[in-house]
């Protein structure tokens, strides 16, 4: 019988600000800092030949460049666009050709615009409406195409900005018979699928107007309010964005209001200060220091504005061979977590070490229903009289009941469960499987069938037979919450709770054997990004302070748990 036993914690736990980072092989190469470039595009028409002029467009188009030159855009104006030829064929070109990967992009248009179906217009000064139904891609530019159109860049952010109408008025849309047409739908932009971090933020509401103001010399309100919030310093843009629809309300007696469509991970900061760019450095320190593909592409889109985030690009196309690894861990983060309270002194768990292994970081799945055969449970103080509780099949069942498993050899594939069908594929460690289900044969083989991600083949993988591994986490010591950042940068946690309860245990003379860490399930996406990032950082502080990271689980999206706070539970003794 094998077993595993902890390991003392060091006593090195001064608060974490003084730690020094402990990083992989190599990745001091990519700690270097490059923000990215900052390019603006400014459309404002303000005399149009068939409708009534705007007379605030100028100042809106003046006002903003300015802005947008204050906060490092490059800035390119185009007042008075003329026709869809001249801004398709010559001014959106010459923009997009500067354009590189990762550059924070803005596009801004004031003057008229109307909505149709899906899509929302913007006018060129000599639209005539209305406008036949077969005429409508040659009279107006949709938002939703120069978005695409820009976007095929691959910007880190790209942020369109519209002050401008979203109705029909009189921009009528005219069927065959000069009948009236308006397109179904309620007038949203639809998100795109380019993957790139995209905010479309909208002077009005779907089917409202947006206001602009006759005296020349002064802005819209939109414009007046993006112009006076803009430059907030470290204040995440969306946030800004509350502020600027908060003022427009005000200023229009409530009868204009602006959204903000988001389709991003990304922390967007156009003032960022030192302080905040140096937690987005710690936030890269603690993704770099995992070596882990998964990671580092969530730092890379999540942090897309930040200067760390060409490294992150950088490190993600030298490292394309790790796109598809997964680390694994001997027993179940869920197994772990089960385990806490007076369970953790009555049980061990046992593992064959049968090529596969859990994901060291496990979803948890709606509606799981795990028992204590799925996580290898037994007696502490386990024998040979419970071994068949850790056989090789019921491994494998446990595999299944989690719905994946890890490689944690090289393997091979055969098209059905036998040792004489040919062989499908080879498998390399560190690959994520789909399992989905076992099979003993009469030779006392055991098979697990799966899937690769993505793959719809059936693959067979027959478990290898190994003597039985004893593990013995410990018992339950303390638990902790960690909540966000003091410092409003929700990619990383408030660290001292975390210091404070390694010091304590330290100064117990306290064993460390295994620490799991949890979050709470959210069904929003960026929400999702900051938990995990969040519990990034715990592992970061927590392998800094001499934590084997073997010996930390992750379980995200647990059932027993709500709010913003990572819980960090200590085994040991």
């Amino acid at each position: 019988m094998k077993r595993m036993v902890g390991h003392h914690l060091r006593s090195c736990v001064g608060f974490f600000a003084f730690c020094v980072a402990s990083l992989s092989a190599g990745a001091e190469d990519y700690l270097y800092e490059r923000p990215p470039a900052r390019l603006a595009l400014v459309v404002g028409v303000e005399t149009y030949k068939f409708i009534p002029s705007l007379p605030s467009v100028k100042a809106d188009r003046l006002e903003i460049a300015k802005k947008l030159e204050a906060l490092d855009f490059k800035v390119t104006v185009a007042p008075d666009i003329q026709s869809m030829n001249q801004f398709e064929e010559d001014i959106l070109p010459a923009f997009r050709r500067t354009i590189s990967e990762g550059d924070i992009v803005l596009f801004y248009f004031s003057g008229h615009g109307f909505s149709y179906g899906a899509s929302n217009y913007i006018a060129p000064a000599n639209l005539k409406p209305p406008v036949h139904y077969l005429n409508l891609s040659n009279s107006a530019a949709a938002l939703e195409n120069i978005q695409d159109y820009l976007g095929k860049r691959q910007p880190g952010v790209l942020i369109m900005m519209l002050d401008a109408c979203r109705t029909i008025a009189n921009f009528v849309i005219t069927g065959p018979n000069n009948e009236n047409l308006v397109g179904k739908g309620t007038g949203d932009t639809p998100a795109r699928t380019n993957g790139v971090n995209t905010l479309v933020g909208f002077a009005a509401k779907p089917g409202t107007a947006a206001l602009a103001r006759s005296q020349p010399g002064r802005m819209s309100p939109f414009t007046e309010g993006l112009t006076m919030r803009l430059p907030s310093p470290a204040t995440e843009f969306g946030v800004v964005f509350k502020d600027v629809s908060e003022d427009v309300l005000t200023a229009t007696g409530a009868v204009q209001q602006p959204g903000l469509m988001d389709w991003s991970t990304a922390n967007l900061y156009l003032q960022p200060t030192d302080a905040l760019v140096a937690q987005q450095k710690l936030a890269w320190q603690a993704a770099l220091s995992t070596g882990k593909f998964s990671e580092i592409l969530r730092f890379s889109r999540r942090n897309a504005a930040s200067p760390f985030a060409a490294a992150a690009r950088q490190w993600l196309r030298d490292h394309a061979e790790l796109a598809d690894s997964q680390q694994a861990s001997f027993v179940s983060p869920a197994a772990i977590e089960r385990l806490w309270g007076p369970k953790s002194q009555q049980f061990d768990i046992a593992w064959v070490s049968s090529g596969l292994g859990f994901e060291q970081r496990y979803v948890e799945l709606p509606n799981a229903s795990l028992s204590e055969a799925n996580f290898g449970f037994v007696n502490a103080g386990y024998d040979k009289r419970t071994a068949a509780r850790a056989d090789v099949y019921n491994q494998l069942a446990a595999y299944v009941a989690h719905g994946s498993a890890v490689t944690t050899t090289d393997l091979v594939a055969t098209i059905n469960p036998s040792s004489t069908a040919a062989l499908t594929r080879g498998i390399p460690a560190g690959s994520r499987l789909i399992a989905q289900s076992v099979e003993r044969r009469t030779d006392g083989s055991a098979w697990l069938a799966a899937t690769l991600p993505g793959s719809d083949e059936r693959l067979y993988v027959m478990a290898q037979s190994n003597p039985v591994i004893n593990i013995h986490p410990g018992e339950s010591l303390l638990e902790i919450l960690a909540p966000p950042s003091r410092d409003g940068f929700n990619d990383l946690l408030d660290a001292r709770p975390l210091q404070d309860a390694l010091t304590r245990l330290v100064s117990e003379k306290r064993t460390i054997s295994w620490v799991s860490i949890a979050t709470a399930k959210t069904s929003n996406a960026k929400d999702a990004g900051a938990r995990q990032a969040r519990a990034t950082h715990a592992l970061y502080v927590l392998r800094k302070n001499g934590i084997d990271e073997r010996r930390i689980t992750t379980l995200v999206s647990a059932s027993d748990m709500s709010g913003e706070n990572i819980r960090i539970r200590f085994f040991g003794r």
